[in-house]
C-alpha cells in the first residue's frame, strides 16, 4: 500500500491513519460499498461495450476485476505489466467464451500446443 500511495503521491497518513480519515478501511473492513459500485459501473461500461455480454457475465466479471485491482493495489506482487498479464492469462478464456465462442462464425479459441 506504501508503495502505491507514493506513486499516487497520497501521503502514508491518509492512507494508515488510525482515526476514521484513513482510507485502509475502504479496502479492507468496509469495502464492501466501494466493490459494489466500482463493480456496477464497470458492468455498465463492459455492457456498452460489448453487447454480447449477458448482465450477469458482466456483473461476474466486474467484481473479479474490481477485487483483483484491490488487490494488487493493496498487495503488489510485480511490474503492472506482469500483472496485466497474469489478469489476461486468467480472464482471457472467460472472455473468449462469453464473447467469441457464442458467434457462430468464429471457430473456438483453441490455446497453441505446449
Amino acid at each position: 500500500m506504501a508503495q502505491v500511495a507514493h506513486a499516487a503521491g497520497v501521503s502514508r497518513a491518509a492512507i494508515f491513519d488510525e482515526g476514521a480519515g484513513g482510507l485502509l478501511p475502504l479496502i479492507t473492513t468496509q469495502g464492501q460499498p466501494v466493490v459494489e459500485r466500482a463493480a456496477e459501473r464497470l458492468a455498465a461500461v463492459m455492457t456498452a461495450g460489448w453487447p454480447r455480454l449477458e448482465p450477469a457475465q458482466a456483473a461476474l466479471l466486474a467484481e473479479c476485476l474490481v477485487r483483483l485491482a484491490i488487490s494488487c493495489a493493496a498487495l503488489p506482487k510485480g511490474p503492472a505489466r506482469m500483472t496485466a498479464t497474469s489478469v489476461t492469462t486468467l480472464l482471457g478464456p472467460y472472455l473468449d467464451r462469453v464473447l467469441v465462442a457464442e458467434q457462430p462464425w468464429r471457430a473456438p479459441h483453441r490455446p497453441p500446443p505446449r
